[in-house]
C-alpha cells in the first residue's frame, strides 16, 4: 500500500502558542480580542490584535479571513474536528485523525503567518521563535508522523538564520 503524506495541512494558532514568546516579548504578545456576532463579521467575531493592528482583518479594502483565532464562533460551532486537533494543542488528536484518513505524515503549515503581521522586526522575530518552539514541540511528540514548516522572520536576514 502506499504511504500518504499530507504535504498541504494547517493549524490554527492557539493563544497556548504566545505562551512560547521571548519574555521580554511578553507584554507585546498577540492577544484575541472579540466583536458582536451581529455585525457584518457575523461569526467570525473575533480576530487576533498584533502590534496595535487587527489581524485577520476581516473586511473592507485589503481584508481577508483566516480561521485563526479559534475564538471565532464560526469555529466553536465546527463539529468535523476536534479543538486541540487543528490548534495542536493536543497532537495525538490530530494523529488519530490522520490514523481515520489512512495519512502516515502531514507537513504542517501556519495559518496566521501567511500574511505579515508586524512591520517590527524584533518583534517578528519574536513571533517567528514562539511558532517555532511551539509547533516543534507539538510534532516531536508525534514520532515523525508530523513535520512543520519553520518560520522565518522577513525583516532581518540575521534573525533568519
Amino acid at each position: 500500500m502506499a504511504e500518504i503524506i499530507d504535504a498541504d495541512t494547517h493549524l490554527n494558532e492557539p493563544p497556548e502558542m504566545w505562551d512560547y514568546l521571548d519574555e521580554s516579548l511578553h507584554s507585546r504578545r498577540p492577544v484575541v480580542v472579540t466583536i458582536p456576532n451581529d455585525t457584518l463579521y457575523g461569526t467570525t467575531n473575533a480576530m487576533w490584535l498584533i502590534d496595535g493592528q487587527i489581524i485577520p482583518r476581516p473586511g473592507g479594502k485589503g481584508g481577508f479571513r483566516l480561521s485563526t483565532p479559534q475564538a471565532q464562533e464560526r469555529q466553536q460551532m465546527r463539529t468535523d474536528l476536534p479543538l486541540g486537533c487543528r490548534d495542536l494543542t493536543d497532537p495525538a488528536l490530530r494523529v488519530a485523525d490522520m490514523d481515520r484518513d489512512g495519512v502516515q505524515v502531514q507537513v504542517v503549515y501556519p495559518t496566521l503567518f501567511l500574511v505579515h503581521i508586524t512591520a517590527d522586526p524584533e518583534l517578528e522575530a519574536g513571533l517567528a521563535r514562539a511558532y517555532n518552539r511551539f509547533v516543534g514541540q507539538a510534532c516531536a511528540s508525534t514520532q515523525g508522523r508530523m513535520r512543520w514548516v519553520a518560520i522565518l522572520p522577513f525583516s532581518s536576514v540575521d534573525a533568519s538564520i
